[in-house]
This record gives structure tokens, sequence and C-alpha cells, in this order.
């Protein structure tokens, strides 16, 4: 049984510089807009499905709700020793700010 196939045609077509000017015409042609409108309208399908789902479908349940209602309130937890450290870190580089450039150690030793 014959196939009917020339594979000198073959060879021929899927040579690298065939191939390079059937993709170069595929898009210079019509081609490039079909692929451009495939493109947009799957974005679009995207869009509209997450859109759908967010407005829609929220898709918490009864019980999770009433989890989130139940934990929400058992944020964070304010560290009062922590913060007076951080407050006296702070006061104590106000006044290193403070002190005079001339106390200071000449780091370029340059001479006046």
């Amino acid at each position: 049984m014959k196939l009917g196939l020339n594979v000198g045609k073959l060879k021929n077509f899927f040579r690298r510089q065939n191939l390079r000017r059937c993709f170069f015409d595929f898009f210079s042609g019509v081609g490039f807009k079909i692929l451009v409108f495939i493109i947009a309208v799957l974005a679009s399908g995207y869009c509209v499905y997450i859109w759908y789902n967010f407005v829609y479908e929220p898709g918490w349940s009864d019980s999770r709700k009433w989890e989130y209602i139940i934990n929400k309130d058992k944020g964070a937890v304010f560290n009062r020793t922590r913060f007076k450290e951080i407050v006296a870190e702070i006061e104590s580089r106000k006044a290193r700010f403070g002190e005079r450039i001339e106390n200071s150690e000449d780091i370029f030793r340059i001479k006046k």
C-alpha cells in the first residue's frame, strides 16, 4: 500500500529557511490578527471567570465565616516591655543626634 508521499518535498518543506518563511508569512498576514483575537478572547474569558467567582460565589461557608468572626479579635498582642525598649532606643538615638559634631572623631583625618 502506497501513501503517495514525496519524501523530497517533505524534506524541503521542513528545512529551516522554509519554516522560517512560513512562520513570518503567517504572522505578517491574517494569522497575526487571528492570534491576537484568540488571546484577547481567552483573557476576557479568564477575567469574567475570576469576576464571577469573587462576586457571585465568594466560597466561604457558614462555618468559615464564624471561624473568621471568632478569630479576628485575637489579632495583634501589644507587648508593653518591647514597646518601652524601642522608645528608649529612639530617645538614645535622639540624644546622640543632638551631640555636637566637633566632639566626634574625624574619620577623614582632615587637618584644619
